[in-house]
């Protein structure tokens, strides 16, 4: 039963006076609460229709959304998070000055992860900052103009920092002059002054130092490290002056007396001066316990490289662990300084563990990452020095490898590291023209014509010497510096979502089960480089194998610079460079190599196994400029030799000489100032060719002669599917006409040459169009060889020039690779004419029977060797190779 007394209670309670008045309230005040709640509802309602309808103007919720997270993130140091959520929503970072330390600290981020293109656009926004003060009164304009004055000396420090940080030194000196502005007129004191009149403190300030942090401080450091570009004696003495000067400062940051001391034994040891560097170390040494604070340990793990360079290997070690404390705290795990500071660890212990591979293949993969996503917005000197810098823990993977060849991970890890160095830059280039020449945007084609016009300008005008031309090459360097920035950037996103970090596994699925990819590697080592080779098929799965020592490689350069026919014919030469790969191949399958160091200069396909037997007789073999491309494969467009066009150059009349000199040449190279001799072979070698395809291809042009012009090569070169050059070639010029420029010091001889380049004559004035019948490789490069399926360069030399590391050979073959053929056919040495003449015939027949280009090639060369015709010897069919 119910008690009625409880019920009594609780009736009560409820009619109580208190119970009263809250009814009472709530009957007299409930239409204003739920107004209230109604109208915040309706509210948030309509913000979100409004953000919704119009993402790019409405972000009222967005944005206190996206500036809460970003500011937690990067106070966490979460660097990608927190770019991912700034790019998410861009007008949370655009150019309204209220967004101003947001897009510095993205700045920030950028420079944390590594992406120096977008920070470098940032820091550019900065330095170009110019708000508009109308509605600011009297009395604030002054200290308007002197905070903007201060904001640009900042920017300009910043941007200096990052493009040292790139190796652009043109960039540094135009941030240097934009620093000595501030030098000179004191403009950053008075910006000091005005802001502590008004009670403000400098971001670079604070209350412990507020008196030694003022900007003339921190910009006079770099105004000393910008003199070391123009003068770097001068900077030294400069640096040590300051250096005892803020050494009598008690109350002077210890970490940036760490930083001067660091930058000070960098220009010692860039000058060999290890007495001076050793002497600043101690100092060093001495700073570092004076540093009490975390954050201020940056200028550590510099200083602890600095160490290991100068044999401290101890405090090398002592300093990096601590260096890596702060590292965890203030880093990711993928950002580029904790990745190079953890390959930095990692060779300090000088040690193969399990752990330490482990973090050695964290380091590599994330730097291969990193450099591809800074390639896509940088210009081609800055990619060059980017790459370089960021090398040595891929060198020190390979040194690792040396001592420890059978290591499963480590060669698998320096595979897969050297297929991604190979040709980097020149991958980057074609993947750039590529999505340009195929753009759909006409003000982007448009912009890329412009700069390849004023990159042709610019070489051409390396041969005029008349007035005003210094003047004109300053403005279309600046111009193609500008254009190739904005072409990189417009392009990088294009780029990014084309990477793809190719593992050991992708390849080995691409190859066929008889096929078999063998990859050249020089290996650093103590007492100078050695060969190596990775050995990849279905059979063996990934094989590193130690192919020469320093000792062996060094007598195979040596005899390759003075004899290379010789060398072929030397079972040596096989014995180093194929006879350890030989029991793991199938004869029977297609062999793919990818050359490094010195195999650049010797064709592999002649060298004799024995007194009879070449490779070539043996193995299908190929060369390729990247083992990539073994993985891209098949993506080419396939030709018929039926559908072809052929434009072919030979019997060229190069002027002067050819009439004054009667003496029959006997090899198609020659040095600076010889004469051209006409090449009477050329001549037949381009008709009995012209008259063996007519009919049997789609066209047939020759040019001969006069007309057979530079210009011509230019005009028609683009379209043709087969390009047969018969001519004079050259490499390497002499030390007086020598180029700083790699791809100037190769070329191809036109009609009308002789002038240029046996008397040296250069034009006063540059004319547009102006040829000296001297085709450069710098020249090929830019133009358009997209359609070109086949390069004949019957030259000498023409496969030849300068060697550099991962990058391959800077000359004929890389220009001709850059400007889009598929395949070059050229020489490693100087073939006498005759027997060019013959081989190029011969050429041409097989690949009318019906052979492919590789099996043709291989087919004229062994029917030459095994020719009853005495005459020919490995110096006549042997120099010429064909690369993929």
């Amino acid at each position: 039963m119910n008690n009625p007394e409880k019920k009594n209670i609780f009736r009560r309670i409820f009619m109580s006076n208190i119970f009263e008045n809250i009814y009472h309230f709530l009957l007299m005040y409930a239409w204003l609460l739920l107004s209230i709640v109604g109208a915040f509802v309706g509210l948030v309602i309509i913000i979100f229709v409004l953000e919704w309808m119009f993402p790019k103007d409405v972000h009222i919720l967005n944005y206190a959304l996206t500036d809460k997270t970003f500011k937690e993130l990067y106070s966490n140091h979460h660097y990608h998070a927190a770019i991912f959520i700034a790019e998410g929503d861009t007008s949370y970072v655009n150019d309204h000055l209220k967004n101003l330390p947001n897009k510095d600290m993205l700045r920030d981020c950028y420079l944390h992860v590594g992406e120096y293109s977008k920070a470098e656009k940032i820091g550019r926004d900065f330095l170009n900052l110019n708000p508009d003060m109308s509605d600011v009164s009297d009395d604030d304009k002054e200290m308007s103009k002197l905070s903007l004055d201060f904001f640009h000396a900042v920017a300009a420090r910043d941007l200096f920092r990052l493009y040292e940080r790139m190796g652009d030194r043109e960039k540094q000196l135009e941030m240097y002059n934009e620093l000595k502005k501030f030098d000179n007129d004191k403009r950053f004191s008075k910006v000091n002054d005005m802001l502590a009149k008004h009670g403000y403190k400098l971001p670079i300030t604070d209350e412990e130092h507020s008196d030694i942090y003022t900007l003339e401080h921190n910009l006079k450091y770099d105004i000393i490290c910008g003199l070391h570009l123009e003068n770097p004696d001068a900077a030294i003495d400069s640096l040590k002056n300051y250096i005892n000067h803020v050494w009598q400062v008690p109350k002077f940051k210890s970490s940036l007396k760490l930083t001067f001391v660091n930058r000070l034994i960098s220009w010692y040891l860039e000058k060999n001066d290890i007495f001076q560097a050793q002497a600043m170390l101690l100092n060093g040494i001495n700073i570092v316990p004076a540093i009490d604070k975390e954050e201020d340990l940056d200028p550590l793990g510099d200083f602890a490289e600095y160490c290991y360079i100068l044999h401290d290997y101890k405090n090398a070690r002592r300093f990096m662990n601590v260096y890596m404390r702060f590292m965890d705290k203030y880093y990711s795990e993928e950002d580029l300084g904790y990745l190079l500071a953890e390959a930095r660890i990692i060779k300090y212990q000088n040690k193969v563990s399990s752990e330490n591979i482990d973090r050695l293949i964290h380091c590599c993969r994330g730097l291969r990452t990193q450099i591809s996503k800074n390639f896509a917005g940088m210009t081609t000197s800055q990619q060059e020095y980017f790459s370089q810098e960021l090398k040595e823990p891929f060198s020190y993977a390979l040194a690792l490898l040396n001592e420890y060849p059978n290591n499963e991970k480590l060669v698998e890890l320096c595979f897969e590291n050297e297929v991604f160095n190979r040709g980097l830059l020149m991958r980057t280039d074609a993947l750039l023209r590529n999505t340009l020449i195929n753009s759909s945007d006409t003000t982007l084609l448009n912009d890329y014509e412009q700069y390849i016009a004023f990159k042709q300008e610019l070489i051409a005008r390396d041969e005029v010497v008349g007035p005003g031309n210094f003047a004109r090459r300053m403005y279309l360097k600046q111009k193609i510096t500008e254009l190739e920035k904005e072409l990189s950037v417009k392009c990088s996103e294009f780029a990014r979502s084309n990477y793809s970090d190719i593992r050991v596994a992708d390849i080995k699925s691409s190859l066929s089960r008889e096929e078999s990819l063998i990859t050249y590697v020089e290996m650093p080592g103590k007492h100078g480089s050695s060969l190596g080779a990775f050995l990849l098929n279905k059979k063996e799965g990934l094989l590193f194998l130690p192919m020469c020592s320093s000792e062996e490689l060094s007598s195979l350069a040596e005899i390759a610079r003075t004899n290379t026919p010789g060398l072929c014919v030397d079972n040596k030469a096989y014995h180093y460079l194929f006879e350890k790969l030989a029991g793991k191949i199938d004869p029977k399958g297609n062999v793919v190599y990818s050359p490094a160091g010195i195999v650049h200069r010797i064709p592999l396909m002649a060298l004799f196994i024995d007194d009879n037997t070449t490779i070539g007789d043996k193995y299908n073999l190929r060369a390729l400029a990247n083992p990539i491309d073994s993985y891209k494969k098949g993506t080419k467009k396939e030709y018929e030799i039926e559908q072809m066009k052929v434009a072919l150059w030979g019997g060229i009349d190069y002027g002067m000489a050819d009439s004054e000199n009667g003496n029959v040449v006997k090899t198609r190279a020659v040095l600076r100032g010889d004469n051209l001799i006409y090449l009477p072979g050329s001549l037949s070698e381009v008709d009995n060719i012209s008259r063996m395809l007519k009919g049997k291809v789609g066209s047939v042009t020759p040019y001969t002669g006069n007309s057979a012009t530079e210009s011509s090569f230019k005009r028609e070169a683009s379209s043709a599917d087969i390009i047969h050059v018969s001519t004079h070639g050259f490499f390497n010029e002499d030390k007086e006409h020598e180029h700083g420029s790699a791809m100037h010091n190769s070329g191809l001889f036109f009609a009308n040459a002789n002038a240029a380049w046996k008397d040296d004559y250069k034009p006063q004035s540059f004319q547009t169009g102006y040829e000296d019948g001297i085709l450069r490789a710098d020249e090929i490069e830019t133009q358009n060889l997209g359609s070109c399926e086949l390069v004949v360069l019957s030259a000498c030399e023409t496969g030849l020039g300068e060697i550099k590391g991962d990058e391959g050979v800077y000359g004929l073959q890389r220009a001709f690779k850059l400007a889009g053929a598929n395949n070059i056919l050229m020489s490693l040495w100087s073939v006498p004419d005759a027997a060019t003449e013959e081989l190029m015939r011969r050429f041409y027949e097989f690949l009318l029977s019906g052979k492919d280009i590789d099996r043709a090639f291989y087919s004229a060369q062994k029917s030459m060797k095994d020719s009853k015709n005495p005459i020919y010897g490995v110096r006549d069919w042997g120099g010429f190779v064909l690369l993929h």
